[in-house]
């Protein structure tokens, strides 16, 4: 019985120990410091920069080395035309003086534009108005000074345009010479075809390439007609 009551005893020891060595544990892991905030932040932004990429960096001498990029090209400048030469401009001004004038005789004022019309340093868009001016001022016994201007060969084929259309308002005495002289002035040329159309129109017969003949048949006409006239 003394034997039984030993045992019991010493089991009793052990589950005090047990529990006293539970509850030490228990309190000894309330009394450890909380971690730091500011350790866990620097822990934090630690890994954060170990994680971002580094910015790459060009060696200096790449950079020195490197082409500068080209200038931006000027627009060019335009190019002067001939209707600002002063050649123009002087044209220009006969042609504006000319008309203004009330002193200049008609027929006068029509030969100095007839002159400029004629004038191969002129441009040609000023000869062409010079023209178109000259054919509203220019009489019917001055239209042969419209003679030069045909036989030129450097004349352009506007200005042979406008003195052919022109003489479809005058006479027959200025039609059939003038159409002669186109005619044979400027063989090869379509104003010529045009002019020798016309003349067999009046003549009623075309004389083929005979250039004597169209002259006699012009000049009977021509005289025929002065006739008629008067």
């Amino acid at each position: 019985m003394e034997k039984s009551t030993s045992k019991g005893f010493g089991w009793v020891i052990a589950a005090i120990v047990l529990l006293g060595g539970a509850g030490a544990a228990v309190w000894f892991s309330q009394q450890q410091p909380p971690a730091s905030p500011a350790k866990d932040a620097a822990s934090s932004e630690s890994s954060a920069t170990a994680s971002a990429p580094t910015p790459r960096t060009l060696p200096a001498s790449s950079l020195e080395n490197r082409p500068a990029p080209p200038a931006p090209t000027p627009d060019p400048a335009p190019s002067p035309t001939p209707e600002d030469s002063p050649r123009a401009a002087a044209a220009l001004e006969e042609i504006d003086t000319v008309l203004r004038d009330q002193s200049i005789p008609q027929d006068a004022a029509a030969l100095r534009l007839v002159a400029l019309a004629g004038d191969g340093s002129v441009p040609e868009p000023i000869r062409n108005d010079a023209l178109q001016h000259a054919m509203n001022l220019l009489p019917d016994e001055s239209f042969h000074s419209l003679e030069q201007m045909i036989k030129t060969k450097a004349t352009p084929a506007d200005l042979l345009d406008l003195v052919f259309h022109e003489i479809h308002n005058r006479p027959v005495q200025v039609q059939l010479p003038t159409a002669l002289l186109l005619m044979k002035e400027r063989a090869g040329e379509e104003i010529s075809q045009q002019a020798r159309d016309l003349l067999s129109f009046h003549l009623e017969r075309d004389l083929g390439d005979d250039p004597a003949a169209w002259t006699a048949a012009v000049q009977e006409a021509t005289n025929k007609a002065i006739a008629d006239s008067k």
